[in-house]
């Protein structure tokens, strides 16, 4: 291959990327179930660099949901009308997937996963506004 070939290749890749990385950050401002989906991935994939996101795959938790599943629990549990929508699973002993997530409130999330110091400091912020 000669070389102003491999050039113009290497510029196509790299063009390709950033609108590929734009498009990723877009989508992460106008779709939040987005956003959710990107969280939930990270939370069930092995990563060796920090030790405390892989509890998940250590327990054989997995991300079995897709972005369009999570959109239509969102409109489904109309999690547009919350405060601050959060994902939940019913049988926590299961993997993520349409028939075991529902979006609730962060609170009620946070109460009933044993999370008091942050949801006092949060009901604490939202009562006073």
């Amino acid at each position: 291959m000669w070389e102003p070939q491999k050039r113009w290749r290497m510029k196509n890749r790299k063009r390709a990327n950033f609108v590929a990385n734009l498009r990723r950050k877009q989508r992460r401002t106008e779709e939040p179930w987005y956003k959710t989906w990107e969280n939930i991935w990270k939370r069930c994939v092995k990563n060796k660099d920090k030790k405390k996101m892989q509890v998940y795959y250590e327990k054989g938790i997995r991300c079995k949901i897709t972005c369009r599943d999570l959109k239509k629990i969102w409109f489904r549990d109309k999690a547009y009308l919350m405060l601050r929508p959060s994902i939940d699973r019913l049988d926590s002993a299961k993997n993520y997937s349409l028939e075991n997530c529902r979006y609730i409130e962060y609170l009620e999330n946070c109460r009933m996963g044993g999370i008091n110091r942050a949801s006092k400091m949060l009901e604490e912020k939202l009562c006073n506004k």
